[in-house]
C-alpha cells in the first residue's frame, strides 16, 4: 500500500472491530494496480460520488474515511461501512420492538426517502444528457501557440477534475438507479410473463444511441473494409498488430482504412484497457490494441447486428403488452401503464449509464494529458528524470513540487520508493475480498486450479443463449488479434475498451460484474451470451478448453481437460 493510503486503514481497522473489503463492484471499473497520481485523484472523485448521491437520499453523515481503500496497490471497497450507511435510509425492522410513534416516524422517513428517489430519478436523465454535450466542447489549457506556464497547467488540472466529478456524480447515481429499475423489472416480467418466454435481457437490448456499442460496430465496418480487399486483408492478416500500420501506410489501397482506422481513433481514442490509470496509455497514444481488434474482425463474419437485436427487444416488448392485456390482465390497465412507464425507465438508464461512463473517460483524458504536458515541463527544468515520474507523485506533492515546497530530492526519493512498491504490487496476486481485524488484514489461500473434466462454474446469467466452444482466456484487449471467431472470451472484466472482441467471440465469460456492468449491457447489445461473476474464471479456464456457456442459467460448463 502507499504510506498515506496504509495508515488511513490502519487507524480505521483500530476503531472496527471487523472489516470487510471487496474488489467485486470495484474491481471491474479499476481492474489493476494504480499509480499514487490516479489514486489521489480516484478517491475523492469515488467518495464524492457516493457523498452526493447519499446527501440527495436524506443521509448527511459520510464518514471522513470514506468508502476506499488500497490494499497490495489495488482500490477496495469498505463493504461493511457502506452496509452501514444503506441502513440509514431505512429501520432494518420497521414495527419491531417499536412504538407507535416510532413506527410513524420510521413510515415518515421512508416515505421521505422514496420521495427523493423519485425526484432524482426524474431528473437524472436532464443532468446526464447536459453533461455528456458539455464535455467534447471543452478545451485544455495549452493551446496551439504557447505552452502554459506549470501553474497554469495546474489550475486546468483542477478545473478537470471539477469536470470530473461533476461526471462521476451523475454516472454513480445513474448506475445505482439503472441496478434498481433492472431488478425490479425483472421481478415483474418473472411475475407477469405468464406463458411467454420473455426475459428482461431481451427488452433491454438493441438500444440506440449506445456508444459503447456503437464504437464495435464502426470497427466492424473498417473491417469489412479491409477484408474487401485483397492486399488490405492480406496485410491484416499476415502481420503482427505492431507492424500492420507501417504496412497500411506503405500500401496505396490502404489509405480509405487508414483514413478510416484516423477517425476511429479521434473519436474513441481516449479508451484503454485501464481507463482510471492516469498512466496508462490511450488507443490514440498506442493504436496497437485497436489494430488487434481490427485483425480480429476481419476474421468474423455474420455477426448479429443492431437492427436484429432491436427486433428481439420489439418483439419481447410486444409480447408482454400482449400478455398484460389478455384475460383478467385487460381489467388492470394501470398494471400495463406501470410496465411500460417502468420498461422505458430501465431502457433509457442502461443506455445513460454507458454513455455518461464514456463522456468521463474523455474528461479524465483531458486531466491525463494536462499532467503528461507538466511533466514534459518539469522534466526540461530538472525536477523530474522521466515523463511518467509524474505518476508516482500525489496531485497535492505536485503542487508543493512546483510551488517550491517539496525539495526535488525528497521527490525523487518518493517517486523511486513508490516505483519499487509499483513493481511488487504489479506481480502480486491480490484477493478479490479482505477481512481486517485489529490492523491486520487476512489473505485468502490460492485458489484451487485442478481442471476436472465436466466440472461447473456457477455465476451470473447477465445475457441469455447457449454455446459451446473453445476459450480463450485474455487479460487485455491488446490480445485481439488471438481470438478467433466463435470463442468464448474468459477475461477478469471488461470495460468499453473490450467492447468490438464481443463482435468476434462466441459467448463472454468473466470474472467481475452485475447485471449492469459493461459486459452485460454490450453483451445483450450484440446478442452475445454471457455469464459474469464466475469466481476465478481466468485461473481455472484454460485457453483451448472446451466449454459450454448457459447465458439462461448463469453456468459454465467445462467439457474437457484440453489446454
Amino acid at each position: 500500500m502507499y504510506p498515506q493510503a496504509e495508515k488511513t486503514i490502519v487507524t480505521q481497522m483500530h476503531q472496527d472491530k471487523t472489516t470487510n473489503w471487496t474488489r467485486d463492484n470495484v474491481g471491474e471499473v479499476i481492474p489493476s494496480v494504480v499509480t499514487p497520481l490516479s489514486w489521489s485523484v480516484l478517491e475523492p472523485l469515488g467518495n464524492g460520488a457516493f457523498r452526493y448521491f447519499l446527501r440527495h437520499m436524506g443521509v448527511r453523515h459520510y464518514p471522513q474515511a470514506g468508502l476506499f481503500g488500497l490494499f497490495y496497490g489495488r482500490v477496495y471497497l469498505n463493504l461493511t461501512r457502506f452496509q452501514a450507511l444503506l441502513r440509514r435510509f431505512y429501520p432494518s425492522k420497521v414495527g419491531a420492538g417499536l412504538s407507535s410513534w416510532q413506527r410513524l416516524g420510521a413510515a415518515f422517513t421512508l416515505l421521505k426517502t422514496a420521495i427523493r428517489a423519485v425526484w432524482l430519478l426524474l431528473t437524472l436523465p436532464g443532468q446526464a444528457q447536459r453533461y455528456i454535450a458539455e464535455v467534447p466542447g471543452q478545451r485544455r489549457a495549452n493551446g496551439e501557440n504557447a505552452l502554459p506556464s506549470a501553474e497554469n497547467l495546474l489550475a486546468d488540472a483542477a478545473r478537470w477534475r471539477e469536470v470530473c466529478q461533476r461526471g462521476m456524480n451523475v454516472h454513480l447515481s445513474i448506475t445505482i438507479f439503472a441496478n434498481l429499475l433492472y431488478e425490479f423489472l425483472d421481478k415483474l416480467v418473472q411475475r407477469w410473463r405468464g406463458d411467454t418466454e420473455v426475459t428482461t435481457a431481451d427488452l433491454v437490448t438493441g438500444l440506440p444511441g449506445m456508444r459503447s456499442a456503437e464504437m464495435g460496430r464502426t470497427l466492424r465496418a473498417l473491417a469489412q473494409r479491409a477484408a474487401a480487399n485483397p492486399e488490405t486483408r492480406q496485410i491484416l492478416l499476415s502481420c503482427p498488430p505492431e507492424e500492420v500500420l507501417l504496412q497500411l501506410r506503405a500500401c496505396p489501397a490502404a489509405e480509405s482504412l487508414l483514413a478510416g482506422l484516423e477517425a476511429f481513433l479521434s473519436e474513441h481514442g481516449h479508451s484503454s484497457q485501464q481507463e482510471f490509470e492516469l498512466m496508462a496509455p490511450r488507443w490514440r497514444d498506442d493504436p496497437t490494441p485497436v489494430v488487434g481488434m481490427l485483425q480480429s474482425q476481419v476474421h468474423a463474419a455474420d455477426n448479429v447486428d443492431a437492427d436484429e437485436q432491436a427486433a428481439v427487444r420489439q418483439r419481447a416488448t410486444q409480447a408482454m403488452h400482449g400478455r398484460l392485456s389478455r384475460g383478467l390482465e385487460r381489467l388492470l390497465p394501470l398494471r400495463q401503464a406501470f410496465f411500460a412507464l417502468l420498461l422505458r425507465w430501465a431502457q433509457e438508464y442502461s443506455v445513460l449509464r454507458e454513455n455518461m461512463k464514456c463522456a468521463f473517460v474523455l474528461a479524465y483524458g483531458h486531466l491525463r494529458e494536462d499532467y503528461l504536458t507538466l511533466a514534459a515541463q518539469l522534466v526540461k527544468a530538472g525536477q523530474l528524470d522521466a515523463a511518467n515520474d509524474i505518476f508516482f507523485l500525489r496531485a497535492e506533492e505536485l503542487t508543493a513540487l512546483v510551488d517550491g515546497n517539496l525539495d526535488v530530492s525528497a521527490a525523487r526519493a518518493l517517486i523511486a520508493s513508490r516505483r519499487r512498491e509499483h513493481e511488487l504490487h504489479l506481480s502480486t496476486d491480490a484477493p478479490s475480498a479482505i477481512e481486517e481485524c485489529g490492523g491486520e488484514h487476512r489473505r485468502p489461500q490460492a485458489p484451487q486450479t485442478e481442471q476436472p473434466t465436466g466440472r461447473v462454474l456457477p455465476g451470473l446469467a447477465a445475457s441469455p443463449g447457449r454455446v459451446t466452444a473453445r476459450a480463450r482466456v485474455m487479460f487485455d484487449p491488446s490480445e485481439a488479434a488471438l481470438l478467433q471467431k466463435g470463442e468464448v472470451l474468459v477475461a477478469p472484466a471488461t470495460n468499453p475498451a473490450w467492447s468490438p472482441l464481443f463482435l468476434t467471440a462466441g459467448a463472454l465469460v468473466t470474472e467481475i460484474g452485475g447485471l449492469l456492468s459493461h459486459g452485460a449491457i454490450v453483451a445483450r447489445e450484440y446478442g452475445l451470451p454471457a455469464v459474469l461473476n464466475v469466481k476465478d474464471a481466468t485461473k481455472i479456464i484454460r485457453t483451448g478448453q472446451l466449454l459450454t456457456v448457459d447465458g439462461w442459467q448463469g453456468t459454465v460448463y467445462i467439457e474437457d481437460g484440453t489446454g
